[in-house]
């Protein structure tokens, strides 16, 4: 939340089940494990910090240096995560080391990001209206679509990989091949 709360709500009872206070800042986006015992959430507090969800504690914090964290993308090996914010970066974290594992300097904030599904690709949007596909490995970008009016807010592959759709703050929903 705006407050830097986590708030973790059991759908069936309506019950909140934890509440993680940790950030310093508005929390930008919570991913939850396949297993529901596991979280990471990124803040404008520049800080990516897991959670074990069951016992109600942070278990490693990950923090950028100057800038405040938009948004991430988590490989299916769960250990793996690409984060991209106000630094204009995209930064890479190994959650077993401490460092970022890469840093690739960018040309803008980026707002958004998705993984694909087989893990080898990323999109991105930010301040500007492109859309940018990234090979994750070679961190280097293959392609750009323009299309929006204004900037994406959200990006997703579909399940096969081959698509990526983008929300603009313009009211539009692109599909990108």
């Amino acid at each position: 939340g705006a407050e830097g709360d986590i708030r973790v709500w059991e759908l069936k009872t309506k019950d909140m089940v934890s509440h993680l206070k940790e950030h310093a800042a508005r929390v930008n986006e919570v991913k939850m494990f396949p297993n529901d015992q596991y979280a990471i959430s990124v803040s404008r507090d520049r800080c990516l910090l897991t959670w074990d969800l069951r016992q109600e504690k942070r278990l490693t914090a990950h923090r950028e240096k100057h800038g405040g964290i938009n948004c991430m993308a988590v490989s299916s090996n769960q250990t793996t995560v690409i984060t991209a914010g106000q630094e204009k970066t995209l930064t890479y974290w190994d959650l077993r080391m401490a460092d970022p594992a890469r840093v690739i300097e960018l040309d803008e904030e980026v707002n958004t990001m998705s993984m694909s599904p087989d893990d080898r690709y990323i999109a991105t949007a930010g301040s500007g209206l492109v859309v940018k596909i990234w090979d994750v490995n070679a961190g280097a970008e293959l392609s750009r679509g323009s299309g929006h009016s204004r900037p994406a807010q959200r990006l997703s592959f579909s399940p096969d990989g081959k698509q990526v759709v983008s929300a603009g703050l313009d009211h539009s929903l692109l599909v990108w091949n």
